[in-house]
């Protein structure tokens, strides 16, 4: 990271906020890695990534940094509003959960919400 966060204003978070520099070549922002796969020693022996499915680079950096906005420990990023929406779902599994009449987009599937998708989950 290149500051502590309670030293970092909001427009300074969420620019630098969660950043560390780059280990490899020292580059001041994250580097995009458009790649798949990491180089293992052997499987499951490697350097933090192994598939970028499942983690990477990139996405770490990003969800550094909306912790850092956010004051909190961790962030998560998803690749689809759908599977965050699955994601809460599943933590909340046995809880009430109130949802609005019509939601946002392609959410709107959902109207049937307590009748439908609650019963996968809770």
């Amino acid at each position: 990271m290149c500051k502590e966060n309670n030293t970092m204003k909001f427009n300074t978070k969420t620019i630098h906020g969660g950043q560390k520099h780059d280990s490899a070549y020292g580059a001041v922002m994250p580097p995009i890695y458009q790649t798949s796969t990491y180089a293992q020693t052997s499987p499951g022996a490697h350097k933090g990534f192994e598939y970028s499915r499942t983690h990477n680079p990139t996405r770490a950096a990003l969800e550094a940094a909306l912790a850092s906005i956010e004051d909190g420990v961790h962030g998560l990023a998803f690749g689809s509003g759908l599977a965050a929406i699955d994601a809460v779902m599943k933590l909340l599994s046995n809880s009430l959960i109130d949802v609005a009449e019509r939601l946002e987009g392609a959410t709107d599937a959902v109207n049937d919400f307590n009748d439908e998708i609650a019963k996968v989950y809770i």
